[in-house]
């Protein structure tokens, strides 16, 4: 399972977003379900970014729904930005 979260920033929060998703996704690569996770940025518009967080087979339904202290950790680093998001879906490895 692959995780896409869509996020567009204003301006003048594009550093302490980064810096804050940089942070989380040290502790999320540490948690055994998570088998890679990355941040991009939109080329040609900086202000638009992906979370993309790939999951081992062992993960059933929501992953970020899971107790683990390392999701946990995830979350409570990037909650601020929350209100950033335009879009999260899971999506199935075919």
């Amino acid at each position: 399972m692959i995780t896409y979260i869509r996020y567009r920033l204003y301006k003048n929060n594009i550093r302490e977003f980064v810096r804050d998703m940089k942070t989380a996704l040290v502790g999320l690569h540490r948690y055994k379900n998570c088998t890679y996770c990355d941040l991009t940025e939109c080329d040609s518009e900086k202000e638009n970014f992906i979370l993309r967080i790939e999951w081992n087979a062992n993960v059933q339904g929501n992953p970020l729904e899971s107790k683990a202290p390392e999701i946990i950790t995830f979350l409570s680093a990037i909650r601020k930005h929350r209100e950033f998001i335009l879009e999260m879906r899971n999506y199935s490895i075919l």
